[in-house]
């Protein structure tokens, strides 16, 4: 619910994009002041965007301005960066975690001017920002840990592609060996990515080809039982060029996703050290610490969420509900939150199946009354999400 609307403010709305934004400023009156304005990305832009701003204060005798700015992807990072130097209420709101004021009231008008204005009237009406820039730090981390997600996702995608490739050139050899992607193995595989070419090698400079160094290569059984399999499957002749040079090029990039994953991973490692912050709920038992902190950068302090219900809806954990008299009828999850944190949530209960008697057993109950795997890891996410809230709210109340 709302605060108070506040007496006395110039409320100033800006709509967001990648060339220019639009600006639409309202007195303490609530009555629109001036002409909305279209302003670029440039010094001179913002500065004018600055004066009319100052001017509407001085002639509406106001004691103050708040300002209230869209978020688009990183474009109103400019925006932003240039206005809370000069106004130190500046907000950022996420259209769909503005509290009582859906989405669709702000991104479907097919109107820059009126989405400015509902921006204006939200900062009127007080609505708190959805996304706090007074953390420099922290929010170096969640981008961090957002880029690390990505290529964590081309990384299984490219992984897919090259084994569904595999399949063609050197069918079984996934299953014999296991993980293909293991460094002897993917070594072998560069230079002798099918089954063709490994029948024209010996098994000298095959074993070779396995080591780095000279060391830590295949033992020769392994190697024996590939070429076995290499003489025992048939070659096919489609697209066995192309597919060649993909798997060449795609090992290579899955080596250096490799690569820069564990460099981000462990500068994301350093940066929350040197943060030294510790909430409690990092102590939950199986918990995967590269997950918890994941999830902190996504949702922050978990005491601002004054009942859970309220954070299980910021994560879009909850259904979406129709009501006609006393009928409630429940449909799919509102999806409303971050996707990052949801995504965290979701790998933290995949990885605790096994390592959280609470998640287990949640998990086994699920199950057991029939649902869906899908189904059990959204349970388990509320049930996950529910122990994080009430172990740091039981801290700051007890």
């Amino acid at each position: 619910m709302c605060a108070e609307i506040p007496k006395g403010f110039v409320s100033v709305g800006f709509d967001s994009h990648k060339k220019q934004h639009t600006m639409a400023i309202r007195g303490p009156d609530g009555w629109p002041v001036g002409q909305k304005v279209e302003i670029k990305n440039t010094k001179a832009d913002f500065q004018l965007a600055r004066d009319l701003i100052n001017d509407a204060k001085t002639k509406t005798g106001a004691q103050g301005v708040r300002i209230g700015i869209e978020a688009a992807s990183f474009y109103h990072l400019p925006l932003v960066s240039e206005m809370a130097p000069y106004h130190e209420d500046t907000r950022v709101y996420n259209p769909k975690l503005m509290g009582g004021r859906p989405r669709r009231e702000v991104r479907q008008k097919k109107n820059d001017h009126k989405d400015a204005d509902k921006i204006a009237l939200a900062v009127r009406e007080n609505v708190p920002g959805s996304m706090p820039y007074d953390n420099l730090p922290l929010m170096e981390i969640q981008e961090l840990c957002r880029f690390l997600s990505r290529m964590l996702k081309d990384r299984t995608n490219l992984k897919k592609r090259y084994l569904r490739n595999l399949h063609v050139l050197f069918p079984g050899y996934d299953e014999l060996v296991g993980e293909v992607f293991e460094s002897c193995r993917t070594r072998m595989l560069s230079k002798y990515p099918s089954a063709e070419t490994v029948r024209k090698a010996n098994i000298q400079e095959l074993q070779e080809a396995t080591q780095r160094n000279g060391r830590w290569g295949m033992r020769k059984k392994t190697i024996e039982s590939i070429v076995e399999l290499a003489n025992s499957v048939p070659d096919c002749p489609y697209y066995r060029e192309a597919l060649l040079i993909e798997q060449e090029m795609q090992l290579k990039r899955i080596r250096t996703l490799d690569n820069q994953i564990g460099k981000v991973s462990a500068r994301i490692s350093s940066k929350w050290r040197d943060m030294g912050v510790h909430p409690k709920y990092f102590q939950i038992e199986g918990l995967n610490p590269k997950y918890a902190i994941s999830l902190y950068t996504e949702v922050r302090d978990l005491t601002r969420f004054p009942t859970v219900d309220k954070f299980v809806g910021f994560l879009g954990l909850d259904p979406w509900t129709k009501r006609s008299d006393k009928k409630v009828t429940y449909g799919r999850l509102t999806k409303m939150g971050s996707r990052y944190a949801r995504e965290a949530l979701g790998n933290a209960v995949g990885s605790m199946q096994n390592t959280n008697s609470a998640i287990g057993d949640c998990w086994k109950r699920a199950k057991e009354r029939g649902r869906k795997s899908k189904e059990c890891r959204v349970i388990c996410m509320r049930k996950l999400a529910r122990m994080m809230w009430g172990i740091e709210n039981y801290q700051k109340n007890g």
